[in-house]
Order: structure tokens, then sequence, then C-alpha cells
């Protein structure tokens, strides 16, 4: 694949050097076949914080991003700098609340949420937010329905469940949760997140620190 191709290591893993933002758009462009271990057996990177990979890369990948939260928009930018720098990937940004004004900033053009459109999309990538909306749940939903791949990725190391639960107390998790280290991975799992959703990547928006170094 031109843009990820030369980037796998032999367990099909992101080569060390690349940053937690390589990590999640490897995940969310595998297929939705996964294995419930939080890691693989060997990999390169020097954290050794990357997931097992999902499958194989199918092209061409339609995602479609949405994010509410300002922490959950700022965590998924990243990510959708580096899928949009993938030939062969388009990326349709849906925001509402803070996300608006962030990615519109960022040059993402997103569009106004009415309803959880995924269009034609087949990959879903989400921030999380806690609100009294909460529209990442609702594409949650549609997806499943549509049985579309989804990940989202975890921002902080407050309001874990939260998150994930509707006003009326149901939980809706995605595919898969990039979390940011083995504290956060801990913590989701004593609150009942099954492990099979966690991924330990590391925080996207922590990649953005090196400018400051």
């Amino acid at each position: 694949m031109t843009g990820f191709q030369g980037k796998h290591d032999a367990q099909g893993g992101p080569h060390s050097g690349y940053g937690v933002a390589d990590v999640v758009a490897h995940h969310l462009g595998r297929s939705a076949g996964r294995s419930g271990n939080l890691h693989p057996a060997a990999h390169t990177l020097n954290a050794g914080v990357v997931g097992r990979p999902l499958g194989k890369w199918s092209l061409p990948i339609l995602s479609v991003a949405v994010a509410g939260d300002a922490g959950g928009a700022n965590a998924v930018a990243p990510v959708i700098r580096r899928l949009l720098e993938m030939a062969g990937v388009t990326v349709t940004c849906q925001a509402y609340a803070a996300a608006v004004h962030l990615w519109d900033t960022a040059g993402f053009n997103p569009q106004p949420i009415s309803q959880p459109d995924l269009g034609s999309c087949d990959r879903l990538l989400l921030g999380t937010s806690v609100n009294q909306d909460q529209w990442e749940l609702q594409f949650i939903l549609e997806a499943k329905t549509r049985r579309i791949p989804s990940l989202c990725v975890l921002d902080g190391w407050i309001n874990y469940r939260e998150r994930f639960l509707f006003g009326d107390g149901r939980t809706v998790l995605p595919e898969v949760i990039a979390v940011m280290d083995e504290y956060a991975c801990h913590a989701m799992l004593k609150e009942g997140i099954p492990s099979e959703s966690l991924r330990v990547t590391g925080q996207p928006a922590f990649d953005d620190l090196v400018l400051f170094d």
C-alpha cells in the first residue's frame, strides 16, 4: 500500500520511529477481524504499546471522523492528518460542539451533525465526549447496524465508562478503543470494558509536543 508500505515490521506492526498517530491509523486501516491480545508477541516500537494488527489493508479506504468535546477532537486530529497523507484514503469529518471550531481551524472542513451519516464509508474514527448529545455513540450504533469497523481514541484519564454510556444507561462500545497507556487500560478493565476492545497505542495529540522540544 502506498503511504504505509515499507513501514511495517515482520509482525505486521509499524516500524519504530513513527508516531502515535501512525499506530492508530494502522489500526483503523485494518479489517474488522482481531485478536483479543492487547499487544503482539514482538514488535519494534520503543514504547512497546502497539496492539495487534486487525487484518489486512483494503483499498480504497473511506473514513468518517467524528468528534464533539475538545479533548477528543485534539486526540483524533493527528490521526486525520496522517490518514490524509496516505494515497487511497479519504476522510470526511463531522463535528459538533467544540470540535467544529478546532477542526475548522485545522483545515479539516468539518460538516455539522444532524444525524449519524456514514455515507458510503467503510471505517469510522471517533473521539470521545461526555456531553448531552454524545453523537459519537449514535455513530457507533449506526456503524454496528451497517457492520462498519469503528475505533475511538481516548484522550484522558477520567470518565472512562461515562464516555460510552447513553443517558438511558446503555453501554455503547466501538470495536476498538485506542488508549493512552497501561494505566488507562487497566482502569478500563476494572470498570468492565472488555479486553478485546482495548489497544494501548499512546495519545496521538502528544506527538505534537515534539514541536516544543
